[in-house]
């Protein structure tokens, strides 16, 4: 595998042989495990990691402190090495919801295989959750259980088991015959097609995990199996008065596809989990045009979409890469989508899907977006606010003096967010004295948020200067801007503006000067 892979070109801001091209497009790395070392979390942020979103499921509280811990280690390690005083990694965890999930076997057994034609019986008995074997599986909710009818096809382990159902023996068992043979494992997930998911949402441990992220200040909140709004609002109530993170809801079943236009308006992020997904709907053939519509709605609506599921799984098997891997991230990143690593263990396989989606996504990026920038103009409505004309104003004046920067210092992230919609060719640097706003903003596409820790300016205006030639010194070393080369300036004019209303056009003039200011 190593052999075909390793050619790829690796991609990180701080090497001094960093390409050109600064990706835009983001990535969110799941890792979990109580193995993982704060090397391998240093590795993927050498990768060019921008979200890191931790499994904690089945793990104490003092493993997920600790994981938190070696995250902390890395992170100094990796400041210290490249003599930078914070970078802002945003961290999520992952909230099951309302998924539904298998059970454990018995005798410390960690995989089974399931011939084909071999009848299996499922129960959702809760004594028989930790004596699953062979011959019987247990799934965890009872609720959903009761619609499961002969003929229903269910998926195990996001498409490695298919069954089908052949007869309502219970309330509590089913029987089922196996249709697509494969090998499982504990707690996997579990999927029936076109049927309506009941189980209540929010459990008893998604509210401890809820707890956990607000006692530790967590940037991210993935919600999967998200059906209706309601669970969000009740999400968003715990953090009522502290620092609130982004919510970003996971589509996984059929009634969180119908709710779709709902579910964006009150999430900050959309993933949509293909490796549920396509196994709820009636139609699994309609995968690929329901992820060019949600795209479609999440673009016109501002928010940050993802894909998860599938992707780079045949590469990463067969040790060579696919063209329907290829074609599939191709097409995504055209579009403007985010990509969620989900289910890859091995921090060698996550280095390497790092490594293509980096390598694919910046030549994919390197395509004029011409129509696209028009087409959000024209879906804008008018009249716009002063903000949103500043930001439409700054788009435009970066098109016509074809900059390829912008320069914007931020508060709360808002404005970053509008211009990340509006410029989605153009690299948004943003520089924040917040790391809870800089982190947060890693979720958008084409932002690259900047941790300004130097002490404030008694006026203003140098306090401005400063933070503006720290962001230019950092494109310069970094090689996203050049001498002579345009970027465009969006600031505030005072400190008594209530947003950013200076729009400027500068050239990199001096690189003396930017020596001067180059960071350590």
């Amino acid at each position: 595998m190593s052999q075909h892979f390793r050619s790829l070109p690796s991609h990180s801001l701080f090497r001094d042989e960093v390409k050109k091209t600064y990706r835009l497009t983001p990535f969110i790395v799941t890792l979990s495990g109580t193995s993982l070392t704060s090397i391998d979390i240093e590795n993927f942020i050498e990768m060019g990691l921008r979200i890191i979103r931790f499994n904690l499921t089945n793990l104490t509280r003092n493993d997920k402190i600790m994981l938190l811990a070696k995250f902390k280690q890395a992170m100094k390690s990796f400041c210290e090495k490249y003599n930078v005083p914070n970078w802002p990694i945003a961290i999520s965890i992952d909230l099951p919801n309302a998924c539904i999930k298998t059970g454990c076997f018995v005798d410390d057994i960690t995989e089974v295989f399931l011939e084909e034609n071999d009848l299996i019986e499922i129960t959702c008995n809760t004594k028989l959750w930790n004596m699953c074997s062979k011959h019987r599986i247990f799934m965890d909710d009872p609720y959903t259980f009761k619609l499961i009818k002969p003929g229903a096809e269910i998926t195990l382990g996001s498409g490695k088991v298919i069954l089908i159902c052949t007869e309502v023996i219970s309330e509590q068992r089913i029987m089922c015959k196996v249709y697509q043979k494969g090998s499982i494992g504990n707690l996997e997930f579990f999927c029936v097609r076109g049927i309506k998911h009941i189980k209540p949402p929010l459990s008893k441990y998604d509210l401890n995990m809820i707890e956990f992220a607000k006692e530790f200040s967590l940037d991210m909140i993935i919600m999967n199996s998200v059906r209706r709004t309601s669970v969000l609002d009740k999400v968003k109530a715990f953090f009522k008065n502290s620092p609130m993170p982004h919510i970003i809801s996971t589509i996984c079943e059929q009634e969180g596809l119908d709710n779709i236009d709902e579910i964006i308006e009150a999430s900050d992020g959309i993933i949509l989990a293909r490796e549920f997904l396509a196994y709820e709907i009636l139609n699994k053939y309609q995968m690929s045009a329901i992820q060019m519509q949600m795209s479609a709605k999440c673009r016109q609506r501002g928010k940050p979409f993802f894909i998860s599921g599938n992707i780079l799984d045949e590469s990463i098997k067969k040790g060579i890469l696919a063209d329907r891997d290829v074609f599939d991230i191709t097409n995504a990143a055209i579009d403007g989508t985010g990509f969620l690593i989900r289910h890859l263990d091995n921090p060698s396989h996550i280095l390497v899907a790092m490594k293509i989606l980096d390598s694919i996504c910046k030549s994919v990026e390197s395509v004029a977006m011409e129509k696209d920038f028009w087409r959000i103009l024209d879906e804008i409505k008018m009249p716009a606010n002063a903000a949103e004309a500043c930001c439409l104003a700054c788009a435009l004046a970066a098109k016509q003096s074809m900059s390829k920067v912008i320069i914007a210092p931020t508060v709360t992230g808002s404005t970053a967010r509008h211009l990340a919609r509006v410029a989605p060719e153009v690299v948004i640097l943003t520089i924040s004295s917040n790391p809870f706003t800089a982190r947060k903003l890693q979720l958008y596409r084409g932002i690259i948020p900047l941790i300004y820790t130097e002490k404030a300016r008694p006026k203003f205006e140098d306090e401005m200067n400063r933070r503006v030639a720290y962001a230019v010194a950092y494109c310069v070393k970094h090689n996203i801007l050049k001498y002579k080369q345009t970027y465009v300036l969006l600031r505030r004019s005072t400190i008594y503006s209530a947003f950013p209303d200076m729009l400027s056009v500068h050239t990199v003039s001096s690189k003396l000067q930017i020596g001067d200011l180059a960071l350590n």
